[in-house]
């Protein structure tokens, strides 16, 4: 639906309302990159990694942006 702006409101709020929710970061991060927004992506993974290191899915999309800033380096 590419509703990014919608989506970032709702997490924000939910990061508001509990700034150690990893999942909510996380999403958030995913959000961003899909603006390629790379920096504030990265930076909200770190979190989500920082605080629930078992969540395997974070570390994953943490790499894909890594991949994604390596791509468009190369244009």
């Amino acid at each position: 639906m590419k509703r990014y702006d919608d989506a970032l409101a709702d997490l924000n709020r939910a990061i508001e309302l509990n700034p150690e929710y990893a999942w909510a970061i996380a999403h958030r991060g995913r959000t961003y990159q899909a603006m390629k927004r790379y920096d504030d992506a990265l930076a909200d993974l770190n979190r989500a990694i920082e605080l629930d290191p078992s969540d395997d899915d974070y570390a994953a999309t943490r790499l894909e942006i890594h991949r994604l800033i390596g791509k468009a380096a190369d244009n």
